[in-house]
């Protein structure tokens, strides 16, 4: 026992020895980093050795930093802080020593240092040679939007983000320097920490109108940047399907240092921004009586000889004159409700010596404006990132979420949408015993009953994350691998009961979709000679995407009770199946001389199973150029001017985003003569290749007033060639048209952003705009004329933006009579036949001519105000339901706006509305009358907020504490007729934009929230 004492001593100060002698032979680096101006801390600003970023440190709440065991020598010690300039300072270090430097760093008002995200890597943004915007957390966070895109608007230039309507889960539309395809998507590519994620709604097809998107599964609040490859050199690295541009999404991460705890939650109200003007009761029956009496005395009428009794008989869904005249309901109002929202969302991060985390919860829970329209969320992330030593690290992060979608009816589904059409002010919501009115013979004109009999829910399960190991070869090369997927889980249930049909039917559909990407790369990054910046990456990635989906539809219950379909007497049922995958190599190469002349070059080959073996693999390669003038010497003199770069740049982008297997003849089962068959549903095309789009972009970033003015210019021209078309073919194939690639299309623009810091002192003042004109002009598709996808008469036209519309010229009414008159192309002159193949022309725009955002921040001490406006200017929406709306069905029990209210009464009378009359002389003429200009300014967000001072929160014994008020869409100054001018009805594509049809409106939100961290 004696002798097993003294050994244990023994290898006690042996250990002791060594662990002193490993910590002499090491030294330590510590110091404090302090705002230059204020000589305020900079809590995790970041401190390390040039060429070592594994020998670093993060400051602490009181801007300490310590980097400890570093190997004695001399240094190149590097302090960064996001909004503050680089600092180097030479150090040199004794074993056994702890040397202390402090730290004054600039604030850096142009953002040189800051870092940006580009595919596969990060660069400073003085180095970019490309077009990248930049989006942060803090201008996204705590927005009232359920999809992160749709906070975008106005924030960068070249990025039109429209909201498709304002319901609960509801889409975005988004283009980048404008549309770039007929057929294919022109959504740009997500990708999320590395994984590129589908985008779209999973929806029945034979469901409602307006679709939700799976983006709505994101928390904005676990993003940490949003970068915007624009150009194709900055986002040819992911070639065949960056043709529509890329969105880089990096989540957040945790930073070195004790456990940081966040808390956001806010709640607020919304309601629709404008209600439509329609008739109410007594106008209605005074107006409908009038159109009666009209077609009456017309001998060339139907309604010829009938009398006044025949109009009240003629009443629809078992209307009386009694119930017409003692009934005034505002079905609008029965549709429309005040919303509510609110939104909980709690993280830590933090992390000690190789160890960094960041875990979040959060939870959404928006009521919309529609009755019984509601959209939940929760979400959780997580974040680890280990550091196993100088060489080797590895992480991995997780986001889970689940939504709940309560969907009701919309446009011409129902809902709001027959609320301002066919749900007549003359029709009670109850009949005398207290049973829904006309519930089964109104055709869903009653949307109380029609609400009461649905129920309709979507539940979405996503779940999306990442692996990732990097291994140091040597100092200046790293591997790096990762693999990431992305999954969601929908179940849409539908029940509509007996209250409007006599048997109930309910169905029960699953969707399943699974993506998993890999991602290999080597990078390269050395400075020879102080001079010479090298840098190169090569790698390659596999991604592959499945989608599966099964419906089963039953009716006729022998219970009511029973609302599944398997409890159905009758049943049916489908399903579907499909995949794609890419394989791609890609690499880069970049020099910077002197840290100002810099160069770029990108390629990328890619293979899809979406095209034809003959086409299959596609090359698109990207050359940018840059160069720092302010750098030179010659220009050192010019003291008003602190930076100016120069950048020009070409490369090729593709499009894959047609669907699956349109190169393959495939065929579908059918019936003939109740015997089974077969059928053509898509003729093969072996030769099927990539949508490619070529792009120059030259551009211009500069800095004045030692950066309190700083901004940027970009002209760029896009060509899109071998568009991916729909040809017609004789119908003997066995179809009418196959996939091929034909046909260009050009995008041309400019794009202007600035920021200024007007005011810098103890009151700040700061404004950012940004302005941005695309041109888009179809140039060849072989003489076809495209029709839209919906109802609207949009067409993509040789000559002409896609999407312009082919209609009748509107000439007014005619003053004698009161009927429409058009323009006669032939002769031009005014008449009042209605011929459309002869006098239809081309005619608007469904895109703006110009579009952008001014954002302006205030802050003293400790109140903050900031107020967005965003723009959209020389756009036209075409109102679909307007010919119905404004005279032309009100003999087919449609409700009318209140702007026939100027309709013509007497010869003499000058007006735009004709004379009112039974019959549906005008529901069908598509004319300019209802092409409205739908140009809009509109006060995005306003924002009031105040900080508790540091020493009250440190008394609190919390780090900072910031209420806030906040109004979303609060004013819109527009001469549009409609609900609102920012629309895209049924989440329609390419041709079918700038039209709307009875389409729900946009939502403005007043709300109250807090910040606190502790």
């Amino acid at each position: 026992m004696h002798k097993f004492k003294l050994i244990r001593t023994f290898v006690l100060v042996l250990s002791l020895l060594a662990i002193y002698s490993a910590t002499a032979q090491t030294g330590t680096i510590k110091g404090k980093v302090i705002d230059k101006r204020s000589g305020e801390s900079l809590p995790g600003a970041n401190v390390f050795i040039e060429g070592h970023t594994f020998f670093g440190a993060s400051a602490d709440i009181n801007g300490i930093f310590t980097i400890q065991n570093v190997v004695p020598g001399r240094y190149a010690l590097i302090c960064s802080f996001t909004g503050y300039k680089r600092l180097l300072k030479d150090v040199q270090l004794v074993a056994g020593q702890t040397v202390t430097v402090d730290f004054e760093i600039e604030e850096d008002k142009m953002m040189l240092d800051e870092v940006v995200v580009v595919g596969y890597g990060t660069k400073r943004k003085r180095d970019i040679t490309s077009s990248i915007a930049k989006v942060k957390s803090q201008d996204i966070e705590n927005i009232p939007v359920t999809n992160f895109n749709a906070a975008l608007q106005g924030k960068a230039p070249g990025i039109q983000v429209t909201q498709d309507n304002g319901m609960a889960g509801g889409g975005v539309t988004i283009r980048i320097r404008g549309t770039s395809s007929i057929y294919a998507s022109s959504e740009p590519l997500y990708i999320v920490d590395g994984v590129p994620i589908f985008t779209g709604s999973f929806g029945t097809g034979t469901g409602f109108p307006d679709k939700a998107n799976v983006l709505s599964q994101l928390n904005s609040n676990d993003i940490e940047s949003i970068e915007v490859l624009k150009d194709a050199a900055a986002a040819a690295i992911y070639g065949a399907r960056a043709a529509n541009g890329v969105i880089l999404i990096t989540t957040k991460k945790g930073k070195e240092g004790k456990t940081v705890f966040n808390f956001d939650y806010y709640a607020g109200i919304s309601d629709v921004t404008k209600k439509l003007d329609v008739l109410n009761a007594e106008q209605y029956l005074s107006l409908t009586q009038e159109a009666w009496t009209n077609s009456a005395a017309d001998p060339n009428s139907p309604q010829f000889g009938k009398t006044m009794d025949d109009y009240w008989a003629n009443l629809p869904f078992g209307i009386t004159k009694k119930i017409a005249q003692n009934t005034s309901v505002d079905w609008i109002d029965q549709s429309l409700r005040k919303g509510f929202t609110q939104s909980a969302n709690l993280s830590a991060s933090g992390g000690s010596g190789k160890t960094t985390y960041y875990v979040s919860g959060a939870y959404l829970d928006e009521k919309g404006v529609l009755e019984g329209n509601n959209f939940k969320r929760f979400s959780t992330k997580m974040s680890l990132n280990q550091k196993v030593n100088e060489k080797f690290q590895f992480g991995t992060s997780i986001n889970i979420s689940k939504t709940i979608n309560n969907r009701v009816p919309t446009g011409w589904a129902g809902g709001l949408g027959t609320a301002q059409s066919r749900s007549l002010p003359i029709m009670p919501i109850y009949d005398s015993v207290g049973n829904y009115f006309g519930a089964r013979t109104s055709g869903k004109a009653n949307i109380v009953a029609e609400r009461e009999n649905l129920d309709y829910v979507a539940h979405g399960v996503s779940l999306l994350g990442h692996i990732y190991g990097e291994y140091k070869i040597t100092p200046y090369l790293k591997f790096r691998s990762e693999i990431g997927t992305d999954a969601y889980y929908q179940r849409e249930r539908k029940y509509e009961g007996t209250i409007l049909y006599e048997d109930a039917i309910s169905s029960d559909r699953r969707v399943q979709v699974e993506s998993w990407n890999s991602n290999t790369t080597l990078n390269f990054e050395r400075t020879f000679n102080a001079k010479h910046d090298v840098s190169a990456l090569a790698g390659i990635s596999v991604y592959e995407n499945r989608q599966y989906e099964v419906e089963l539809v039953g009716t006729k219950y022998a219970n009511p009770s029973l609302t599944n379909p398997n409890g159905g007497t009758i049943q049916t049922g489908s399903d579907y199946e499909s995949a794609y995958g890419f394989v791609s190599y890609f690499a880069r190469a970049g020099y910077t001389y002197n840290n100002r002349l810099l160069a770029t070059v990108n390629i990328r080959r890619d293979g899809s199973s979406r095209f034809g073996p003959d086409n299959r693999w596609g090359y698109f390669p990207a050359v940018s150029m840059g160069y720092i003038l302010s750098e030179e010497r010659f220009m050192k003199d010019i003291e008003w001017l602190s930076f100016l770069k120069i950048r020009g740049s070409y490369g090729i982008t593709g499009n894959a985003e047609i669907g699956n297997f349109r190169y393959l003849g495939l065929y579908y089962t059918t019936k003939y003569n109740n015997e089974p068959g077969i059928g053509v549903s898509n003729l093969s095309n072996p030769e099927l290749g990539w949508e490619k789009s070529g792009q120059l972009d030259i551009g211009l970033d500069f800095g004045i007033l030692d950066g309190r003015i700083s901004g940027g210019f970009d002209y760029y021209i896009k060509k899109t060639s071998d568009m991916l078309l729909q040809v017609n073919v004789p119908q003997t194939s066995g179809s009418s048209s196959i996939t091929r690639n034909v046909g260009k299309m050009d995008n041309t623009g400019v794009e202007f952003f600035l920021t200024s810091n007007n005011l810098i002192g103890r009151l700040k003042w700061s404004t950012d705009i940004n302005l941005s004109r695309n041109k888009n002009e179809i140039t060849d598709i072989e003489g076809q004329i495209i029709s839209g996808e919906n109802y609207g008469n949009n067409f993509a036209q040789e000559g002409h933006p896609i999407g312009a519309w082919r209609l009748v010229e509107y000439a007014g009414v005619n003053p004698e009579n009161g009927k429409p008159l058009f323009i006669n192309q032939l002769t031009g002159e005014k008449t009042e036949e209605w011929n459309y193949d002869r006098d239809a022309v081309v005619v608007g725009n469904p895109y703006p001519e110009i579009f952008g955002g001014v954002n302006n921040n205030f802050s003293y001490q400790g109140f903050d105000f900031s107020f967005l406006f965003t723009f959209a200017l020389g756009q036209d929406v075409y109102r679909d339901d307007g010919k119905f709306f404004e005279g032309g069905k009100i003999g087919s029990n449609w409700n009318q706006m209140t702007t026939i209210l100027d309709r013509w009464q007497t010869a003499g009378d000058v007006t735009d509305i004709p004379k009112l009359v039974w019959e549906d002389t005008y529901s069908t003429y598509n004319t300019t009358q209802y092409l409205d200009d739908a140009s809009y300014v509109r006060l995005k967000n306003i924002v009031l907020g105040y900080t508790l001072p540091q020493k009250v929160a440190d008394r609190l014994k919390i780090q900072k504490l910031r209420i806030y008020v906040m109004g979303t869409n609060m004013l819109t100054f527009t001469d549009y007729k409609g609900w609102d001018p920012e629309v895209n009805r049924d989440a329609s594509g390419n041709i079918t934009q700038g039209v709307t049809y009875l389409s729900p409106p946009q939502i403005k939100t007043f709300q109250i929230g807090l910040n606190l961290q502790f």
